[in-house]
């Protein structure tokens, strides 16, 4: 059923429960994707090895800094994450809430 376009009669003038859930779940699925990108990269990251390449200064530098980086992304990952299943659940609320009965 589409929805009302005139809330006049109820005392609005613009629909209660504007947005669009679909909208609203895709974003936060591709947040969740984002989150799940970020997450692949930093167990790329921990998982790196000098190997062979000890000696090398840009590999060393790397070693040396790598638990500073994987500390802030992976509370990147964490907001992301977050936000994307908080849009998810919205958009399921947000569905439930512009049904016509």
């Amino acid at each position: 059923m589409v929805r009302p376009v005139d809330w006049s009669v109820v005392g609005f003038d613009l629909d209660p429960v504007p947005g669009d859930p679909v909208v609203v779940r895709q974003g936060g699925n591709d947040y969740v994707g984002v989150a799940d990108a970020i997450k692949k990269c930093a167990d790329s990251l921990r998982a790196l090895d000098a190997g062979g390449s000890r000696g090398s200064e840009s590999v060393e530098a790397l070693l040396e800094t790598r638990d500073d980086i994987l500390s802030k992304v992976e509370v990147a990952e964490g907001r992301y994450r977050s936000a994307g299943q908080a849009l998810v659940e919205y958009a399921g609320a947000l569905e439930r809430a512009r049904r016509i009965r």
